[in-house]
């Protein structure tokens, strides 16, 4: 087998480990909220609980808020970075392809939790869950520029 193919094979497997772990903290868990008793709610209206989270964080609670705002964003960032290690190359057009699944992603999940009436279907989850991505996106890149770079200056030193 080709080191890029075992390459490729080790990244659906971190893809697939990845997406189970995040399925059991948006369906099952019970720290997240996702058992039953809970009335369920939905939101349509793009920064309507965004908004309300900024404006009453002295009521709500600041872990509330981090956990909503901050917490959608870094669960998907590593989103972003798995599915662009599956992209051959970081350009502005992989931008709008990883941004693009992890939105239609992000959109699976909000309509699963409608029809299931597990969670909160939101809107501003899916702008959040994508904003994760893309920070994924753009952190693999730069990790990814910087390994080039490193590689590049190495060549013709003797070690």
């Amino acid at each position: 087998m080709k080191k890029n193919s075992f390459c490729y094979i080790r990244r659906i497997a971190i893809l697939i480990i990845y997406l189970a772990i995040l399925s059991y903290g948006l369906f099952f868990s019970e720290y997240m909220g996702r058992t039953g008793g809970r009335e369920f709610s939905y939101n349509l209206i793009p920064f309507k609980e965004i908004l309300r989270y900024i404006i009453r964080a002295g009521q709500i609670g600041s872990f509330s808020v981090l956990m909503n705002l901050f917490g959608n964003i870094i669960a998907f960032i590593p989103l972003g970075m798995i599915v662009s290690s599956l992209i051959p190359d970081c350009h502005k057009k992989s931008a709008w392809v990883v941004g693009g699944l992890c939105a239609a992603f992000s959109v699976a999940v909000e309509l699963l939790q409608f029809f299931s009436k597990t969670g909160c279907c939101d809107i501003d989850d899916v702008i959040l869950n994508s904003t994760g991505g893309l920070l994924g996106f753009v952190i693999f890149c730069a990790i990814h520029h910087h390994l080039d770079q490193q590689k590049e200056n190495m060549k013709g030193e003797c070690l």
